[in-house]
């Protein structure tokens, strides 16, 4: 997926009202899109409706294909979902093991960093 973006330069927040994007757009001379506090990986937490992805923080990127708000991609191999959420090529196994992603190879690898195990219950 070829996607264009844009780098978030700031945060406004502002009272609901219909021309909100046009009248900032307007007045500070840049593109402004809406976004939800409430809105995290395509997750409304207040039972609304998610809007753009995620509530961007400084440094996240517009994404004008997806119209969502999400980080920059950790890894060229991966795509942006619908929720606004990085994804790998391949799930990671959920085998209580823990991994770190091979760009090179574009596969899940055995993180051999990890020296101290603590096993958690079942959810």
């Amino acid at each position: 997926m070829n996607l264009t973006s844009a780098l978030l330069k700031q945060i406004i927040t502002q009272e609901d009202f219909d021309t909100w994007e046009e009248f900032y757009s307007d007045r500070h001379g840049v593109v402004v899109k809406r976004c939800s506090y409430n809105t995290f990986q395509g997750v409304h937490s207040n039972d609304g409706t998610a809007f753009r992805g995620n509530y961007p923080r400084i440094g996240d990127k517009y994404w004008e294909d997806s119209d969502m708000f999400a980080p920059e991609s950790p890894f060229e191999s991966w795509t942006l979902d619908s929720n606004g959420v990085w994804n790998a090529p391949t799930s990671m196994p959920l085998d209580g093991t823990p991994y770190v992603w091979n760009e090179n190879k574009e596969e899940w690898e055995q993180d051999e960093s990890v020296t101290e195990y603590v096993e958690l219950p079942e959810i």
